[in-house]
């Protein structure tokens, strides 16, 4: 879902761009937080939502990942990875045990 706004130049070329509901609803639902224009009870409500939502999302991208597809086509990008997240815990234990 995805609404065109066109947009004319000095030049009267008509040029589209693309802007997601999602975006506009952000913004909608941001000004509506912002001038305490909804009730917590319904913001409470729509945080319920979201966070359903946000779930649901992050289990469906789960889903259509391969384990085995990724072992296979980014070995080394993982070791790489590996690496630097010892590196980050060995330095956070180094400065945990100064302070």
């Amino acid at each position: 879902m995805i609404t065109r706004f066109e947009n004319t130049t000095k030049s009267n070329k008509a040029s589209l761009f693309n802007i997601p509901f999602f975006i506009i609803g952000f913004l909608l639902f941001s000004l509506f937080s912002s001038f305490n224009i909804l009730s917590d009870n319904i913001l409470l409500i729509l945080k319920t939502i979201a966070n359903f939502l946000l779930t649901v999302a992050m289990v469906s991208i789960g889903f259509n990942i391969s384990i085995k597809n990724i072992f296979q086509k980014s070995s080394l990008i993982l070791l790489v990875a590996l690496i630097g997240f010892i590196i980050q815990v060995v330095i956070a234990i180094l400065i945990i045990d100064i302070i």
